[in-house]
């Protein structure tokens, strides 16, 4: 995420470690800004370590599409822009003007020409661009390079199995791609059977299930029977700690992807298999730096009842299609 003028500071930063995966130097930690944008969503409170961001909120709602994040890295050429996307492109930058503004307005003058400055994108041209006014292909271009993040919040958890069949079975989801995330004060070897568990057993749902689907209504009744096994959720991802989280990727990102076997109405969703975010809590750096100590916050929530998010940037390598 891009850096915000906002006064105020939630967010710790921890770092550099030695070891990224094992050692942590806590000499270095202090406050920085928590995103305006990230506020504005209703997250509380965050942290930064090496690559990784997390927020948390409370679970209010239920919803397939993520929060958009910006990405400062990517410079790679895309296809030339379809204007059937523009209304979808258009909503994620008034989300980051709003991300920007004191009043959460995407009329905002100065947070537009905040968001302009990290967009890479003319303020005069994204203000009119949010207007309604047609954009330029080198414009839209430019925004597609920054908009591909994407935040996974409490929301998109899936806690049963019956959750999760019911985006196995979307039929409006082409293709997927399985993520994860452990915790990174502790070697992965503590989690490497959890994490290659649930991507395997995500895998094969998602490729079985494809492989035997049939439009008889009946035929789906039974299939959509057959992998709501609680036995097996549980064995693969509640007895093993793990939390598992679903979304429906904007549908600008099939350009992005630059597969052939990707299109414009291509949907694709994203699995995020997550480990340890319960033993990361519990290091007695973390509970102090966030000042939950154990217990109460000045907000009185429980540590016990903190809920990641996640800023993810899908890796369109790792697609699995339906076969």
């Amino acid at each position: 995420m891009t850096k915000n003028k906002n006064k105020n500071k939630d967010v710790l930063t921890i770092g550099p470690s030695k070891d990224e995966n094992i050692e942590i130097d806590w000499s270095n930690i202090k406050s920085i800004e928590l995103p305006k944008s990230i506020q504005n969503q209703g997250f509380k409170s965050g942290l930064s370590l090496g690559t990784s961001s997390f927020y948390w909120k409370p679970i209010d709602k239920t919803t397939d599409k993520p929060i958009i994040s910006i990405d400062t890295s990517v410079d790679e050429d895309i296809f030339q822009s379809n204007p059937a996307e523009i209304s979808e492109l258009q909503e994620a930058v008034k989300g980051v003007i709003k991300g920007y503004s004191q009043v959460n307005s995407d009329e905002d003058a100065a947070a537009i020409k905040q968001a302009a400055v990290a967009l890479d994108v003319y303020w005069k041209t994204l203000e009119k661009f949010v207007k309604g006014n047609q954009i330029s292909t080198p414009n839209f271009n430019r925004l597609l390079k920054k908009l591909i993040g994407v935040i996974i919040d409490p929301s998109h958890e899936k806690g049963n199995v019956v959750d999760l069949v019911k985006n196995i079975s979307n039929s409006e989801v082409d293709a997927i791609i399985i993520d994860y995330w452990y915790n990174p004060l502790t070697h992965i070897s503590e989690y490497k059977d959890q994490l290659t568990g649930g991507i395997s057993y995500i895998k094969k749902k998602w490729i079985d299930y494809w492989k035997e689907f049939s439009s008889d209504p009946i035929e789906q009744i039974n299939l959509i029977d057959k992998h709501e096994n609680t036995e097996l959720f549980y064995e693969n991802i509640s007895e093993k700690d793990i939390q598992v989280y679903f979304a429906l990727l904007p549908k600008y990102m099939w350009r992005i992807a630059q597969n052939e076997r990707i299109n414009q109405n291509s949907r694709i969703g994203i699995f995020y298999i997550v480990a340890g975010w319960g033993d990361f809590l519990e290091h007695n750096e973390i509970v102090q730096g966030l000042n939950l100590n154990a217990g109460n916050d000045t907000n009185g929530a429980k540590i016990s009842d903190v809920n990641p998010s996640f800023t993810v940037n899908p890796n369109f390598n790792n697609l699995i299609f339906k076969e």
